[in-house]
């Protein structure tokens, strides 16, 4: 499955380039309020993680009561705690706990944990 999913940051004057190429963790540390390398910094409390799972495979994520979590589908099958997402679907969580994503099908998300 080709998850190498170029990321160019929106920029005023110069502009920087971050590869995700051989990026094998579930879910990856795409964008934050602190930046880092092949990290975009955001003006927000935002930490932006990009999925990648195999079919049959899957994880977990911890969200902090105080905050949210919105999952947004790029391309194949997930159950997110038992709920089916496909491409374009999105989900919200609130609440804190834990929540499980199992893929159905190779797939690729946008994890949002924000304030």
């Amino acid at each position: 499955m080709d998850m190498n999913w170029p990321v160019i940051s929106a920029c005023h004057g110069l502009c920087q380039q971050f590869s995700l190429a051989g990026a094998n963790d579930p879910l990856l540390l795409i964008g934050s309020p602190t930046g880092g390398d092949n990290i975009i910094s955001f003006n927000q409390d935002v930490l932006v993680f990009k999925g990648s799972l195999l079919s049959g495979k899957g994880c977990d994520y911890t969200v902090d009561p105080a905050r949210g979590v919105w999952v947004q589908m790029i391309k194949g099958n997930i159950h997110l705690n038992g709920q089916a997402l496909s491409a374009g679907d999105g989900a919200a969580i609130e609440g804190g706990g834990r929540f499980f994503v199992a893929a159905q099908q190779d797939a690729g998300f946008l994890l949002f944990d924000l304030k």
